[in-house]
């Protein structure tokens, strides 16, 4: 099994995005159908962990939804949104509420 870790914010600042998620599978895609396709037939079960999301960038959500799109149609592409170093609280006080969501995770209240 293979594991690939994607981190949302360092591909948005790369030149170019679509290229940069392409080189986390060693693939060298034209296309989005091309890197879904290579995906989707992949034998060997792969795990991606999305780390800094969200990333708000119409880019981002086209990768994101082309990643979410293979999850769908495949048997061994798993996705991970968030790792647990997403959910770990900085303002936490003690080590028990280190796990909880952040602030920033949390909707809004009104």
């Amino acid at each position: 099994m293979k594991t690939v870790h994607i981190d949302a914010k360092r591909i948005m600042q790369s030149d170019h995005p679509f290229e940069a998620l392409c080189a986390l599978f060693n693939l060298k895609s034209r296309s989005f159908d091309e890197f879904k396709t290579h995906l989707m037939l992949d034998h060997e079960p792969i795990i991606a962990e999305v780390a800094n999301c969200p990333v708000r960038n119409k880019t981002w959500e086209q990768l994101s939804d082309l990643l979410e799109g293979i999850q769908q149609h495949s048997n061994t592409f798993y996705l991970i949104w968030g790792t647990q170093d997403d959910m770990v609280n900085p303002d936490a006080v003690d080590p028990e509420h280190e796990l909880e969501n952040p602030s920033w995770a949390l909707p809004a209240q009104s």
